[in-house]
């Protein structure tokens, strides 16, 4: 059952929630329904002034729920980045990972700004922690299509050779999304267009499955330019890669 300062914050009764917990001195880490503490919930519901007054009281900002999500994964799932950046400049760990081993920084990727994957980064965040999907944040980026994180990642030097469990590359997830700006990001970082995965697909498969003739083109291009004998490329055999794929 939920505490009355739980429920408060809940109900997005900031100053109710406040004086219920200095009345009854109530440890700001109590516990709640699927273990989540009031700074989860003030996270989840977007009330930075009560994050902030939560985190004064010595509110235990590392405290997870039955899912391992911290108050920060909260705040980054919910898109409040002032209720993130309050629990970063609080010791708030950009490393702690939850039972899917998904990280802050895999949280921050559906922010529409850098700004806090960046902060996330200068904290050294890993960026090469993996899910247990085995996807890196560049990857689960890319399979967002977010153009913005996928540069900024690349930046700070993410591996762009990284593979996930099904031995999906980063360009094989650009070709899947049709992000051509990315893909073309991906060729001038020199990413391996030869590589196959647990199937024995490599990005041409891909780029003729995705239906987009200029991705096709892109990649027999590109492969033509790094062929030592570019007169071997010739993707004949279009219906039987697409086939392939579709396992």
């Amino acid at each position: 059952m939920l505490s009355k300062f739980c429920f408060a914050t809940m109900r997005l009764k900031i100053h109710p929630a406040l004086s219920l917990l200095l009345q009854q001195k109530q440890q700001q880490q109590q516990q709640a329904v699927m273990t989540r503490t009031a700074l989860h919930y003030a996270c989840a519901f977007g009330h930075p002034e009560l994050v902030a007054f939560l985190v004064k009281k010595n509110c235990n900002v590392h405290l997870c729920d039955r899912d391992g999500n911290t108050p920060l994964m909260k705040a980054l799932q919910y898109l409040e980045e002032k209720c993130a950046a309050i629990l970063l400049e609080n010791g708030a760990d950009p490393n702690a990972h939850n039972n899917q081993n998904e990280t802050p920084l895999h949280f921050a990727l559906s922010l529409k700004k850098t700004s806090l994957a960046e902060k996330l980064l200068s904290l050294n965040a890993d960026i090469e922690a993996r899910t247990t999907s085995g996807y890196t944040p560049l990857l689960l980026a890319i399979e967002q299509n977010r153009q913005q994180m996928v540069e900024t990642l690349i930046q700070n030097k993410a591996n762009i050779h990284a593979i996930d469990q099904k031995g999906r590359t980063a360009l094989m997830f650009a070709l899947e999304q049709k992000s051509k700006h990315i893909v073309e990001m991906l060729l001038q970082n020199g990413i391996d267009v030869c590589a196959a995965d647990n199937f024995g697909q490599m990005a041409l498969a891909y780029a003729i499955a995705s239906g987009d003739s200029s991705l096709k083109e892109l990649i027999i291009q590109y492969m033509k330019e790094e062929s030592k004998h570019p007169e071997s490329i010739n993707p004949v055999d279009e219906e039987s890669m697409d086939d392939n794929l579709k396992r």
